[in-house]
Order: C-alpha cells, then sequence, then structure tokens
C-alpha cells in the first residue's frame, strides 16, 4: 500500500504536489474540493489559474473555484484562515 501512494505522488505534477503539501492541508475543505483543485482538470471546477499560481496566491481558489452547485464555493475567510498567520498565546504575552 505504501509503494501505491510513493508512486502516486511521485506522478503527481509538481505543482499539486506543492498544493497538496504545503497549501490545501491549511484549508477547511473537503476532499472533492482539495482532489478538484490539486487535478490536473481543475479548470472543470472553474479554477483556470496552474497549481504554482494557487500555490503562490492561495486566494484564486476562492475567486475562481465552484464546485457541484451554485452554492459550493470557497469564502475569502477559508483562505484567510489557512494562510494568515496567528499569533499564538506566548506572543500575545
Amino acid at each position: 500500500m505504501r509503494t501505491k501512494i510513493a508512486r502516486n505522488w511521485k506522478l503527481l505534477e509538481d505543482g499539486a504536489r506543492l498544493l497538496l503539501r504545503n497549501v490545501l492541508p491549511r484549508l477547511d475543505l473537503t476532499l472533492e474540493a482539495m482532489e478538484s483543485i490539486s487535478s490536473e482538470h481543475r479548470a472543470d471546477c472553474g479554477i483556470t489559474a496552474s497549481a504554482h499560481e494557487i500555490v503562490t496566491n492561495p486566494y484564486l481558489i476562492s475567486e475562481m473555484y465552484c464546485g457541484a452547485d451554485a452554492g459550493d464555493r470557497v469564502p475569502w475567510s477559508t483562505i484567510d484562515r489557512g494562510v494568515l498567520h496567528r499569533p499564538s498565546s506566548e506572543e500575545s504575552h
């Protein structure tokens, strides 16, 4: 099983690996949304930006993503919570 996962990981484009490793885990998204956004077919959900462009500017997800129905969108606040630094309780003292 681990070999299959490693093989599938290596088969992903570099941008998709960056998205899956550095950006998408920080966002409160459904599995379906993560799969669509990281897919080479992300244009099917309205995202015309490349994976590298999304890594550089995750707000593109909020601007472009349109899921299965009109209500399946990603609000800016979801991106904010994932990308903005939140001071820890130790930093605020």
